[in-house]
């Protein structure tokens, strides 16, 4: 499973080429922390305070990078989306339709407790189902790679 650092390592490497050094490292503590709180406490309790001290990040740095706790879980949203194109890249032919289908509920396993408790607290419900509708968006452009495939082998 994933521990604080491995998740710190993923986010810092997803957004290398898209931030500053100091900004990937603020936002990956953020991240790991978040993941941790998650499965701590309910949607409604996490908040900006929360979850800089736990990350050990000022509120300054936190405002510095977004306006509010919604914009940080939309950056979520875009690093788990992010992270599923990259899963769905790595599936190899032979291309058959259950291995998409089966690619998300994989995908969304190994991404660990945190997200687990996500699909089992009410409390998370609206940001889950904003983070499926992404994902869901993703899996479907690479139907569409995967029907041209489909449609060029049987020619």
């Amino acid at each position: 499973m994933l521990d604080k650092e491995n998740i710190e390592q993923r986010v810092y490497n997803l957004l290398c080429p898209m931030m500053d050094i100091r900004t990937r490292t603020t936002v990956a503590k953020l991240c790991a922390a978040l993941h941790d709180l998650v499965q701590q406490y309910e949607y409604s309790e996490l908040n900006v305070s929360l979850l800089t001290t736990y990350a050990q990040v000022s509120r300054k740095s936190f405002y510095q990078h977004f306006t509010n706790i919604d914009e940080f879980f939309q950056l979520i949203n875009d690093l788990v989306v992010l992270g599923y194109d990259k899963f769905l890249n790595s599936i190899r032919p032979p291309y058959v339709y259950r291995k998409y289908y089966v690619a998300i509920f994989e995908y969304y396993y190994r991404l660990g407790p945190a997200f687990h408790k996500m699909f089992n607290d009410l409390s998370y419900q609206t940001p889950l189902y904003n983070m499926i509708e992404q994902t869901s968006n993703e899996m479907f452009d690479h139907f569409e790679f995967f029907d041209k495939k489909i449609r060029s082998a049987n020619g």
